[in-house]
């Protein structure tokens, strides 16, 4: 075999070798980026639920309101409206809590957040890990959630957790275009959030 011969061989081997490279990498599915932030909305009449995280959360309450420091942060922000009044302090514990029925704006980050009564309406923009706990009302209903957009969420009794953002979420399957989907067989372990429009 004359040198040339090898010479070109290899190059046609090595292009080969180059093309199938590429396409195994073009073929993998992509995962779409996690955003920095999210979205949730929490209702129900009657139940009781946990934010660990960043962010801001504005939430209409008849009940009790407890916001715990997160560690090495400063005590998030609060500000009350309605008839709420301040059941406990503790700088030390870095926890404070109020009873009533009003609303409250928190802004900062905390190690719970936790809101428990009745007529439950909350929003937050931010970072974290929801978990709801669902009690029947007088209709048979829980609660719900959406996360990112998605469809409403019925909470269980026994409770669940959420992440903000949805996409943050590592129970989350993805599809063959690495965009959110169900899991198998019809169930649904997790919201799946809108993407794009």
């Amino acid at each position: 075999m004359k040198v040339t011969t090898l010479i070109a061989a290899l190059g046609v081997i090595g292009a080969l070798i180059a093309g199938i490279a590429v396409f195994a990498q073009n073929s993998e599915p992509r995962k779409p980026s996690v955003p920095s932030q999210g979205s949730a909305h929490l209702w129900s009449e009657v139940g009781s639920f946990q934010l660990e995280g960043t962010g801001t959360v504005k939430v209409k309450f008849v009940g009790t309101l407890l916001v715990v420091r997160a560690p090495n942060q400063p005590m998030p922000q609060v500000a009350i409206q309605g008839k709420v009044r301040k059941e406990f302090e503790s700088e030390e514990m870095g926890r404070v809590a109020w009873f009533g029925s009003g609303e409250a704006t928190i802004t900062g980050s905390w190690r719970h957040l936790s809101v428990f009564g009745k007529k439950l309406d909350a929003t937050w923009r931010g970072v974290g890990i929801a978990t709801v706990f669902g009690e029947f009302d007088a209709a048979g209903k829980t609660g719900f959630i959406t996360v990112d957009g998605s469809e409403p969420f019925e909470w269980l009794a026994t409770g669940q957790t959420f992440y903000v953002p949805a996409l943050a979420d590592p129970r989350l399957q993805r599809g063959s275009e690495g965009t959110p989907a169900p899991p198998p067989g019809g169930g649904r372990a997790t919201p799946v959030p809108k993407i794009g429009n």
